[in-house]
């Protein structure tokens, strides 16, 4: 292009009205969209509980980064496959059992496959949710209250994220307190509380077992090896904060992405028929394997 204007308009006929917004926060202002604000939540159970949602400097949230990177790594990764395939194998199992109905829930399917691997992968614990016909499993329902009933539109947390850094923002956390203290038969902590703590326990046991030299073959095993008291490592609380993000970030955005890809397999029998060709063209065995996945 012959100017900067002129460059911004083919930009512009190519892209649309608007283009280049991921590279402008993520690398360009990045310094500006790193940290939030302090929720209710933290201020209730305490910054030694969760801060990876409010992290205050742009090198704190580098370094845990940096530290969590390696845990993804081809390596790390491979370990899990097994763990994945069984879980899949469930499903596949649970599927067939569904042969003689005209219609199923699919996503009812990919919200159960997505939890199991998520607490299998991360936590090393058998669930056993994609057994659990009568919807009674505990993960599985407090992860949907999580996001089925934000406590961050609560009255106290609307009132606290006005001036969430004032003696009023105190006052809220004290009067969710004394709520809860009278309320304690009538109702029970929202789910993100009840998921943190039942985590911070299953922490503390993991770190019982290695003094013992008992560890599981996990990312949270990689995060507690990870864990020491020097700057360059993580803290006990950022590996709590790090663990549940894990579980609630990753469990809806999986299973609604699986499930709208479902969706569209399904109305366009000829991408789903190419899929298929190609699933049997490269993948040797009824087991997945790391190498089978990612070859292009």
């Amino acid at each position: 292009a012959s100017s900067y204007s002129e460059q911004l308009h083919k930009w512009r006929l190519q892209y649309g009205s608007v283009y280049g917004i991921f590279e402008e926060i993520f690398i360009s202002q990045f310094h500006r969209f790193y940290a939030r604000r302090i929720p209710l939540s933290n201020r209730i159970l305490g910054q030694g509980r969760l801060h990876v949602f409010a992290t205050n400097s742009n090198e704190q949230w580098k370094r845990q980064r940096t530290i969590l990177n390696p845990a993804f790594g081809t390596s790390k990764m491979k370990r899990l496959i097994p763990m994945m395939n069984s879980s899949i194998s469930i499903l596949v199992e649970q599927l067939f059992l569904k042969t003689n109905e005209k219609k199923i829930n699919i996503l009812d399917f990919y919200k159960r496959l997505t939890i199991d691997i998520i607490c299998c992968c991360t936590f090393g614990i058998d669930t056993q949710v994609q057994h659990d016909i009568n919807h009674e499993n505990i993960y599985m329902k407090k992860v949907q209250e999580v996001l089925e009933k934000d406590f961050e539109r609560s009255y106290l947390a609307r009132i606290h994220r006005i001036m969430p850094r004032s003696f009023l923002a105190n006052l809220c956390s004290f009067l969710f307190r004394l709520q809860y203290m009278f309320e304690y038969e009538k109702s029970s902590l929202p789910a993100n509380f009840l998921l943190i703590n039942h985590m911070h326990q299953f922490i503390q046991e993991r770190f019982q077992k290695k003094k013992h030299q008992q560890t599981r073959n996990d990312l949270l095993q990689l995060r507690i090896d990870a864990l020491r008291s020097d700057k360059n490592q993580l803290s006990s609380s950022e590996l709590l904060s790090n663990v549940y993000l894990m579980l609630a970030a990753g469990f809806e955005t999986t299973s609604t992405a699986l499930g709208y890809c479902t969706y569209r397999l399904a109305i366009h029998r000829d991408i789903q028929e190419k899929i298929y060709r190609e699933i049997i063209k490269y993948k040797p065995s009824d087991l997945n394997s790391y190498e089978t996945i990612t070859n292009k």
